[in-house]
Protein backbone atom coordinates (compact mmCIF):
# COMPACT_ATOMS: atom_id res chain seq x y z
CA UNK A 1 0.00 0.00 0.00
CA UNK A 2 1.64 3.26 -1.04
CA UNK A 3 1.76 6.16 -3.14
CA UNK A 4 3.65 6.83 -5.75
CA UNK A 5 4.76 9.86 -7.95
CA UNK A 6 2.38 8.59 -10.83
CA UNK A 7 -0.33 8.27 -8.32
CA UNK A 8 0.11 11.67 -6.77
CA UNK A 9 0.41 13.77 -9.90
CA UNK A 10 -3.42 11.99 -11.28
CA UNK A 11 -4.49 13.09 -7.72
CA UNK A 12 -2.67 16.59 -8.30
CA UNK A 13 -4.66 16.87 -11.75
CA UNK A 14 -7.76 15.95 -10.07
CA UNK A 15 -7.20 18.49 -6.92
CA UNK A 16 -6.59 21.15 -9.42
CA UNK A 17 -10.33 20.74 -11.26
CA UNK A 18 -12.04 19.62 -7.94
CA UNK A 19 -10.87 20.55 -5.26
CA UNK A 20 -10.73 17.64 -2.04
CA UNK A 21 -11.23 18.80 1.18
CA UNK A 22 -12.16 17.64 4.69
CA UNK A 23 -11.75 13.98 5.82
CA UNK A 24 -9.86 11.11 4.44
CA UNK A 25 -9.85 7.86 5.66
CA UNK A 26 -6.83 5.54 4.28
CA UNK A 27 -7.70 1.42 4.16
CA UNK A 28 -4.55 0.46 5.63
CA UNK A 29 -1.92 3.30 6.44
CA UNK A 30 -0.23 4.13 2.94
CA UNK A 31 3.57 4.49 2.58
CA UNK A 32 4.56 7.31 0.68
CA UNK A 33 7.51 6.93 -1.59
CA UNK A 34 7.52 10.67 -2.55
CA UNK A 35 9.00 14.26 -1.37
CA UNK A 36 7.82 17.29 -0.62
CA UNK A 37 10.22 18.60 -3.72
CA UNK A 38 8.64 15.63 -6.28
CA UNK A 39 5.39 17.23 -5.20
CA UNK A 40 6.71 20.56 -6.45
CA UNK A 41 7.91 19.54 -9.36
CA UNK A 42 5.02 17.93 -10.43
CA UNK A 43 2.89 20.51 -10.10
CA UNK A 44 5.18 22.48 -11.70
CA UNK A 45 5.29 20.48 -14.42
CA UNK A 46 1.14 19.92 -14.52
CA UNK A 47 0.60 23.96 -14.61
CA UNK A 48 -0.97 23.59 -10.86
CA UNK A 49 -1.22 25.61 -8.32
CA UNK A 50 -3.87 23.32 -6.19
CA UNK A 51 -1.38 22.72 -3.70
CA UNK A 52 -1.66 25.29 -1.02
CA UNK A 53 2.25 27.04 -0.15
CA UNK A 54 1.07 27.55 3.24
CA UNK A 55 0.67 24.24 3.80
CA UNK A 56 4.22 23.30 3.45
CA UNK A 57 5.50 25.67 5.84
CA UNK A 58 6.18 22.99 8.60
CA UNK A 59 7.70 20.45 6.60
CA UNK A 60 11.52 21.06 7.17
CA UNK A 61 13.60 18.72 5.12
CA UNK A 62 11.48 19.11 1.07
CA UNK A 63 13.39 16.14 0.06
CA UNK A 64 12.82 13.03 2.83
CA UNK A 65 9.62 11.14 2.18
CA UNK A 66 6.12 12.81 3.48
CA UNK A 67 4.37 11.07 6.35
CA UNK A 68 0.78 10.01 5.19
CA UNK A 69 -0.77 13.12 7.23
CA UNK A 70 1.72 15.29 5.53
CA UNK A 71 0.37 13.94 2.08
CA UNK A 72 -2.65 14.13 2.78
CA UNK A 73 -3.03 17.33 4.34
CA UNK A 74 -1.27 18.84 1.44
CA UNK A 75 -4.45 18.03 -0.34
CA UNK A 76 -6.35 20.41 2.13
CA UNK A 77 -7.82 16.98 4.26
CA UNK A 78 -7.68 18.50 7.72
CA UNK A 79 -8.89 15.53 9.02
CA UNK A 80 -6.36 12.10 7.94
CA UNK A 81 -6.99 8.89 9.50
CA UNK A 82 -6.41 5.16 8.68
CA UNK A 83 -8.33 1.93 9.22
CA UNK A 84 -6.59 -1.60 9.14
CA UNK A 85 -7.17 -5.21 10.94
CA UNK A 86 -4.78 -4.39 13.05
CA UNK A 87 -4.62 -1.15 15.43
CA UNK A 88 -0.85 -1.43 14.34
CA UNK A 89 -1.53 0.37 11.20
CA UNK A 90 -4.73 1.80 11.79
CA UNK A 91 -6.56 4.64 13.92
CA UNK A 92 -9.80 2.49 13.45
CA UNK A 93 -9.61 -0.91 13.75
CA UNK A 94 -11.94 -3.14 11.65
CA UNK A 95 -12.28 -5.93 9.32
CA UNK A 96 -13.50 -4.96 5.92
CA UNK A 97 -14.76 -7.99 5.46
CA UNK A 98 -17.27 -7.75 7.48
CA UNK A 99 -20.59 -6.04 6.59
CA UNK A 100 -21.34 -5.00 10.17
CA UNK A 101 -19.62 -1.73 10.15
CA UNK A 102 -19.99 0.58 13.54
CA UNK A 103 -23.04 2.98 13.28
CA UNK A 104 -20.72 5.87 14.27
CA UNK A 105 -18.67 5.44 10.95
CA UNK A 106 -21.66 5.75 9.19
CA UNK A 107 -21.15 8.46 6.86
CA UNK A 108 -18.27 9.87 8.21
CA UNK A 109 -15.90 10.73 5.57
CA UNK A 110 -15.57 12.87 2.96
CA UNK A 111 -12.97 10.81 1.02
CA UNK A 112 -11.67 7.03 1.49
CA UNK A 113 -8.94 6.34 -0.30
CA UNK A 114 -7.87 2.39 -1.33
CA UNK A 115 -4.27 2.38 -2.23
CA UNK A 116 -4.16 -1.25 -2.79
CA UNK A 117 -6.09 -2.75 -0.33
CA UNK A 118 -9.27 -4.38 -1.64
CA UNK A 119 -6.88 -7.17 -3.36
CA UNK A 120 -6.19 -8.13 -0.39
CA UNK A 121 -9.49 -8.90 1.82
CA UNK A 122 -11.31 -11.71 0.25
CA UNK A 123 -14.69 -10.57 0.48
CA UNK A 124 -14.88 -7.90 -2.08
CA UNK A 125 -18.33 -7.21 -2.35
CA UNK A 126 -18.40 -6.25 1.66
CA UNK A 127 -15.20 -4.06 0.79
CA UNK A 128 -17.14 -2.24 -1.73
CA UNK A 129 -20.40 -2.06 0.69
CA UNK A 130 -17.87 -0.67 4.03
CA UNK A 131 -16.68 1.80 1.25
CA UNK A 132 -20.02 3.10 0.71
CA UNK A 133 -21.06 2.94 3.91
CA UNK A 134 -18.27 5.25 5.09
CA UNK A 135 -18.20 7.82 2.84
CA UNK A 136 -21.02 10.95 3.19
CA UNK A 137 -23.16 11.87 0.48
CA UNK A 138 -21.09 13.85 -2.59
CA UNK A 139 -18.10 11.92 -1.18
CA UNK A 140 -15.89 10.44 -2.66
CA UNK A 141 -13.61 6.81 -3.10
CA UNK A 142 -9.87 6.61 -4.39
CA UNK A 143 -9.11 3.31 -5.86
CA UNK A 144 -5.38 2.49 -7.02
CA UNK A 145 -5.63 -1.26 -7.18
CA UNK A 146 -3.39 -4.00 -9.37
CA UNK A 147 -4.86 -4.96 -13.09
CA UNK A 148 -2.16 -7.24 -14.47
CA UNK A 149 1.29 -9.11 -13.95
CA UNK A 150 0.71 -8.62 -9.94
CA UNK A 151 1.02 -12.53 -9.32
CA UNK A 152 0.65 -13.40 -5.90
CA UNK A 153 0.30 -9.98 -4.70
CA UNK A 154 -2.85 -10.54 -3.09
CA UNK A 155 -6.47 -12.39 -4.04
CA UNK A 156 -6.99 -10.92 -6.89
CA UNK A 157 -6.55 -8.42 -9.50
CA UNK A 158 -8.96 -6.12 -11.24
CA UNK A 159 -9.86 -4.96 -14.56
CA UNK A 160 -11.53 -1.78 -15.10
CA UNK A 161 -14.60 -2.80 -15.30
CA UNK A 162 -15.31 -3.94 -12.22
CA UNK A 163 -14.99 -0.18 -10.62
CA UNK A 164 -16.81 1.62 -13.80
CA UNK A 165 -19.91 -1.26 -13.69
CA UNK A 166 -19.98 -1.09 -10.13
CA UNK A 167 -20.23 1.99 -9.51
CA UNK A 168 -22.14 3.47 -12.60
CA UNK A 169 -24.49 0.81 -11.76
CA UNK A 170 -25.08 1.78 -8.62
CA UNK A 171 -25.67 5.46 -8.96
CA UNK A 172 -22.37 6.80 -8.58
CA UNK A 173 -20.32 9.11 -10.59
CA UNK A 174 -17.58 7.46 -12.11
CA UNK A 175 -15.14 10.96 -12.71
CA UNK A 176 -12.03 9.68 -13.42
CA UNK A 177 -10.82 6.19 -14.41
CA UNK A 178 -7.28 4.91 -16.11
CA UNK A 179 -5.56 1.79 -16.35
CA UNK A 180 -2.04 2.38 -15.72
CA UNK A 181 1.05 1.14 -17.35
CA UNK A 182 3.48 1.36 -14.71
CA UNK A 183 6.88 0.15 -17.34
CA UNK A 184 9.33 -1.90 -16.54
CA UNK A 185 10.70 -2.55 -13.02
CA UNK A 186 13.78 -2.67 -13.84
CA UNK A 187 13.87 0.87 -15.15
CA UNK A 188 12.58 4.11 -13.31
CA UNK A 189 10.19 5.13 -16.35
CA UNK A 190 7.46 7.35 -16.77
CA UNK A 191 3.78 6.14 -16.06
CA UNK A 192 1.30 6.24 -18.92
CA UNK A 193 -2.26 6.57 -18.35
CA UNK A 194 -4.91 5.06 -20.63
CA UNK A 195 -8.15 6.90 -19.96
CA UNK A 196 -10.98 4.48 -20.00
CA UNK A 197 -13.97 5.85 -18.30
CA UNK A 198 -15.56 5.34 -21.27
CA UNK A 199 -14.64 1.27 -20.66
CA UNK A 200 -12.37 -0.21 -23.12
CA UNK A 201 -13.21 -2.09 -26.32
CA UNK A 202 -12.27 -5.97 -25.26
CA UNK A 203 -11.16 -7.25 -28.40
CA UNK A 204 -8.32 -4.65 -28.48
CA UNK A 205 -7.12 -5.08 -24.83
CA UNK A 206 -7.33 -8.76 -24.24
CA UNK A 207 -4.40 -10.14 -24.45
CA UNK A 208 -2.39 -7.07 -26.54
CA UNK A 209 -1.09 -5.15 -23.58
CA UNK A 210 2.66 -5.55 -23.46
CA UNK A 211 4.45 -7.56 -20.24
CA UNK A 212 4.36 -4.48 -17.88
CA UNK A 213 2.79 -4.23 -14.73
CA UNK A 214 -0.65 -2.55 -14.68
CA UNK A 215 -2.92 -1.09 -12.03
CA UNK A 216 -6.07 0.94 -12.26
CA UNK A 217 -6.79 4.01 -10.69
CA UNK A 218 -10.13 5.39 -10.27
CA UNK A 219 -12.26 8.06 -8.42
CA UNK A 220 -15.82 7.68 -8.03
CA UNK A 221 -18.50 10.28 -6.11
CA UNK A 222 -21.15 9.04 -4.26
CA UNK A 223 -23.77 10.71 -5.59
CA UNK A 224 -27.51 11.54 -4.40
CA UNK A 225 -29.35 8.51 -4.14
CA UNK A 226 -26.15 5.70 -4.77
CA UNK A 227 -26.44 2.41 -3.63
CA UNK A 228 -24.29 -0.48 -2.75
CA UNK A 229 -26.54 -3.66 -3.60
CA UNK A 230 -26.90 -3.24 -7.22
CA UNK A 231 -24.99 -6.53 -8.45
CA UNK A 232 -23.71 -5.12 -11.98
CA UNK A 233 -23.44 -7.04 -15.29
CA UNK A 234 -20.41 -6.57 -17.28
CA UNK A 235 -20.50 -3.80 -19.58
CA UNK A 236 -19.11 -5.75 -22.40
CA UNK A 237 -21.45 -8.54 -22.30
CA UNK A 238 -24.68 -6.36 -21.51
CA UNK A 239 -23.28 -4.47 -24.55
CA UNK A 240 -22.59 -8.03 -26.69
CA UNK A 241 -26.01 -9.24 -25.66
CA UNK A 242 -27.92 -6.01 -27.10
CA UNK A 243 -26.20 -6.24 -30.58
CA UNK A 244 -27.38 -9.51 -30.64
CA UNK A 245 -30.70 -8.85 -29.65
CA UNK A 246 -30.50 -6.17 -32.68
CA UNK A 247 -28.76 -8.30 -35.13
CA UNK A 248 -31.53 -11.61 -34.76
CA UNK A 249 -34.54 -8.84 -35.01
CA UNK A 250 -32.31 -7.72 -38.92
CA UNK A 251 -32.02 -11.33 -39.65
CA UNK A 252 -35.49 -12.07 -38.92
CA UNK A 253 -36.69 -8.75 -40.79
CA UNK A 254 -34.12 -9.98 -44.03
CA UNK A 255 -35.51 -13.75 -43.61
CA UNK A 256 -39.27 -12.29 -44.13
CA UNK A 257 -38.82 -9.88 -47.09
CA UNK A 258 -36.53 -12.96 -48.44
CA UNK A 259 -33.34 -11.59 -48.93
CA UNK A 260 -30.85 -14.33 -49.86
CA UNK A 261 -27.55 -14.87 -48.01
CA UNK A 262 -24.52 -12.09 -48.12
CA UNK A 263 -21.15 -13.07 -50.26
CA UNK A 264 -19.26 -13.55 -47.13
CA UNK A 265 -22.21 -15.93 -46.04
CA UNK A 266 -22.13 -18.14 -48.53
CA UNK A 267 -18.02 -18.11 -48.31
CA UNK A 268 -18.33 -19.16 -44.80
CA UNK A 269 -20.90 -21.80 -45.40
CA UNK A 270 -18.66 -23.40 -48.09
CA UNK A 271 -15.74 -23.79 -45.88
CA UNK A 272 -17.77 -25.36 -43.40
CA UNK A 273 -18.52 -27.97 -45.30
CA UNK A 274 -15.22 -29.83 -45.96
CA UNK A 275 -13.47 -29.81 -42.46
CA UNK A 276 -10.10 -29.66 -43.80
CA UNK A 277 -10.92 -26.89 -46.03
CA UNK A 278 -11.84 -25.46 -42.18
CA UNK A 279 -8.69 -26.60 -40.36
CA UNK A 280 -6.29 -24.71 -42.93
CA UNK A 281 -8.28 -21.70 -43.34
CA UNK A 282 -8.19 -21.62 -39.42
CA UNK A 283 -4.46 -22.19 -39.12
CA UNK A 284 -2.84 -19.83 -41.84
CA UNK A 285 -5.81 -16.71 -41.16
CA UNK A 286 -5.59 -16.98 -37.47
CA UNK A 287 -2.07 -15.57 -37.44
CA UNK A 288 -2.65 -12.83 -40.00
CA UNK A 289 -5.85 -11.81 -38.32
CA UNK A 290 -4.19 -11.67 -34.70
CA UNK A 291 -1.58 -9.66 -36.33
CA UNK A 292 -4.23 -6.72 -37.32
CA UNK A 293 -5.79 -6.55 -34.07
CA UNK A 294 -2.11 -5.96 -32.37
CA UNK A 295 -1.72 -3.10 -34.71
CA UNK A 296 -5.14 -1.75 -34.06
CA UNK A 297 -4.50 -2.01 -30.39
CA UNK A 298 -1.06 -0.31 -30.53
CA UNK A 299 -3.31 2.56 -32.11
CA UNK A 300 -6.44 2.49 -30.17
CA UNK A 301 -3.94 2.31 -27.25
CA UNK A 302 -2.18 5.48 -28.50
CA UNK A 303 -5.28 7.55 -28.52
CA UNK A 304 -5.94 7.16 -25.38
CA UNK A 305 -2.25 7.64 -23.87
CA UNK A 306 -1.16 10.39 -22.02
CA UNK A 307 2.22 10.44 -19.98
CA UNK A 308 1.92 10.63 -16.25
CA UNK A 309 4.48 13.40 -14.79
CA UNK A 310 6.30 11.84 -12.27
Amino acid sequence: MGILRGQAALMIEFHEKNRFSGSVLQLGRQDIFISLNDIRRISAKLGSTAIDPSLTSSIQDSDRRLSDREFFRLFSFDDVQSMDLSEVDGDIVHDLNDPDLPAELHNRFDCVVDGGTIEHVFHVPNVLANIHKLLKDDGRIIHWSPTSNFVEHGFYSFSPTLFLDYYKSNGYEVEACYLIDLGTKLWNTVMTAYDCRDGLERPLIDGFLTGHPYTTFVIARKAEGATCDKIPIQGYYANHYAALRTSRADEESADSAGSSLSLLGIIKALIKRNSTVEYWVRYYSVPIFRAGVFWRSRRYLRRLAKRVPG
